[in-house]
């Protein structure tokens, strides 16, 4: 590209471009920006794609499975309830317990209740609309969180239902049965924002 100037009264700058050459210049951006173009449109794609079947399956989870009381005592109640447990139990260092022990131990313990939230609605979708809902409802959520969930927290590492290994043993992160889960008044923040997000499903919203 050329630039042609001229100064004097009424001094003026004109640009003159060279076609040929600038083409050229372009020609080397193009291999990274088709790159590009390609990964972002395959991840719109996949997107929409789980978006699709997720609002095709949308009225049975809501009305079926997420409205229900039965959801609400079976999965909610443990959700709120073990998180609230988990944030109890590891509110600070044990004795003689570093800071990095102690943020390990309560992100195992909240893994184990997160995913073990997961594993029960999946189970009432699975039931109640059949088995592509709790598929797709798991790749939804993983996109929501933009997976970032799913890399701290992999299932087939923190699987509460798994009876190999011991990363969730039921003393680390679940709550009594008969446990009321507090929610705005818990210690457990994931527990009070919940029952501040979904007032119409969670336990101690006031």
């Amino acid at each position: 590209m050329r630039l042609a100037h001229s100064r004097g009264p009424g001094s003026r700058f004109t640009i003159e471009a060279n076609a040929a050459d600038y083409a050229g210049d372009l020609q080397q951006f193009q291999p990274q920006k088709r790159y590009k173009e390609n990964v972002f449109q395959k991840g719109f794609n996949s997107i929409l794609i789980i978006s699709t079947d997720f609002l095709q399956q949308v009225d049975c989870m809501t009305y079926q499975v997420k409205l229900t009381t039965e959801y609400r005592s079976r999965c909610v109640r443990r959700l709120q309830g073990d998180f609230e447990t988990v944030s109890a139990h590891y509110y600070r260092p044990k004795s003689g317990q570093s800071w990095a022990q102690h943020l390990s131990s309560y992100l195992r313990g909240a893994c184990c209740a997160y995913n073990a939230w997961e594993n029960c609605i999946v189970g009432m979708l699975t039931d109640q609309c059949g088995p592509s809902s709790g598929a797709i409802f798991r790749r939804f959520i993983k996109h929501l969180g933009m997976y970032i969930w799913d890399g701290f927290c992999p299932m087939e590492r923190f699987n509460p239902m798994e009876s190999t290994g011991d990363q969730c043993p039921p003393g680390i992160y679940q709550s009594p049965s008969d446990f009321e889960p507090m929610g705005v008044r818990s210690l457990s923040l994931f527990s009070r924002y919940f029952a501040y997000a979904c007032p119409n499903a969670a336990y101690g919203i006031v």
